[in-house]
């Protein structure tokens, strides 16, 4: 029975980065320009998603035994762009997360969407 612990521990970490990414893209998408600008402990709500998906966009590299990137994913011109760009590093992500059986990778992930929606979000 101890060995399905780890496949279990597995699936609800894999399952919770993916439930959150859902939710965080949920809550940004259809944001006034105002919203994006506004500041969010000492920066703008789009430089935080901006950074979160820089840092899961290394993270699926990463997860994938690539290096991280060197460079930073290109910042949309439009901000509300950024829904799109973290709905589709997050897929990757999960993807990368499932097929390493990286439980580690998405506990960290986890913990950096959770950071970023209450820096952006936190009355929802």
């Amino acid at each position: 029975m101890a060995a399905a612990q780890p496949a279990r521990d597995l699936w609800t970490a894999i399952s919770a980065v993916d439930d959150a990414l859902t939710e965080a893209v949920k809550r940004v998408s259809r944001r006034s320009p105002q919203w994006w600008a506004g500041e969010a402990g000492g920066a703008t709500r789009a430089d935080h998603v901006a950074r979160l998906v820089a840092t899961l966009a290394a993270a699926g590299q990463q997860a994938e035994g690539r290096p991280a990137p060197h460079h930073v994913p290109q910042r949309p011109a439009r901000n509300a762009v950024l829904a799109d760009q973290l709905a589709v590093v997050g897929r990757d992500l999960v993807a990368a997360l499932r097929a390493t059986k990286d439980t580690d990778g998405a506990r960290e992930a986890l913990g950096q969407i959770t950071d970023c929606l209450d820096a952006v979000d936190p009355t929802a």
